[in-house]
């Protein structure tokens, strides 16, 4: 036998655990999950809420359903739409910032590379290792390159570069 039908209310309010709202239904964009507490009753669940990428279409259903990659659930997760592309905008102020603090970086940067090149000789330089200090250098500056592409549109360029 996988279940019992009892129908006597005072056998059943005897039975540790047992609720008799229990067995509510469970709206689309829920899911049930079955009370491991009160294992002897195969109808005891709460209705869990779908994750956020997920949906439920029907009434009591066991489990959600994943969105596409490109799609999210709306916001009572009861269907999937369209993810749209966020970006940062070009006038926006921290695209603004992001833009002008790049280029002074790699000015930066070029600025001390050439200053080690001309004092490749001195002591100093000659100890701290010259093509070390010019492959941190090089590695800045693929840095700050490379931090222009997460401010761009996204692009199959830009996404590429960027990872």
């Amino acid at each position: 036998f996988d279940r019992i039908d009892v129908t006597d209310e005072d056998l059943l309010k005897s039975i540790p655990g047992y609720n008799k709202t229990c067995s509510h239904t469970c709206k689309p964009g829920t899911y049930r999950l079955f009370d491991e507490s009160v294992q002897y009753l195969p109808c005891c669940w709460i209705c869990n809420s779908c994750k956020p990428n997920q949906y439920s279409t029907e009434y009591d259903t066991n489990v959600c359903k994943t969105c596409d990659t490109s799609m999210s659930s709306t916001e009572n997760h009861t269907a999937c739409v369209l993810t749209g592309e966020i970006y940062i905008r070009p006038d926006s102020t921290i695209f603004l910032v992001g833009a002008s603090c790049i280029p002074l970086g790699v000015a930066m940067v070029i600025f001390f590379g050439v200053l080690i090149f001309r004092n490749e000789n001195r002591p100093i330089v000659k100890a701290s290792d010259p093509a070390y200090l010019y492959m941190l250098l090089l590695s800045l500056l693929i840095g700050y390159l490379v931090a222009y592409t997460s401010i761009l549109k996204p692009s199959k360029i830009s996404c590429a570069a960027e990872y």
